[in-house]
């Protein structure tokens, strides 16, 4: 079963893009759209970082193979 964001991409965009034209605070605009100001900041460092595509919601979990688990436990020892 897949996993569904609570905030639309388009009002993350929204939101983030407020706070870089300088519309209101960190607090404020996380206040505004029902997420903590943690989460907020996270998405403002992801759309820095990698663009508008970083805020889009994932529609699924990732999976991954047992053999790449094995390989990535083994590594670590």
């Amino acid at each position: 079963m897949g996993r569904k964001g609570k905030i639309d991409y388009e009002l993350k965009i929204k939101a983030v893009e407020e706070y870089l034209n300088n519309v209101g605070s960190q607090t404020s605009i996380a206040s505004k759209y029902g997420v903590t100001r943690n989460s907020f900041r996270q998405w403002i460092v992801n759309y820095q970082s990698m663009g508008k595509e970083a805020l889009m919601n994932k529609s699924h979990n990732n999976f991954y193979s047992k053999e790449f688990k094995i390989t990535v436990i083994k590594s670590i020892s």
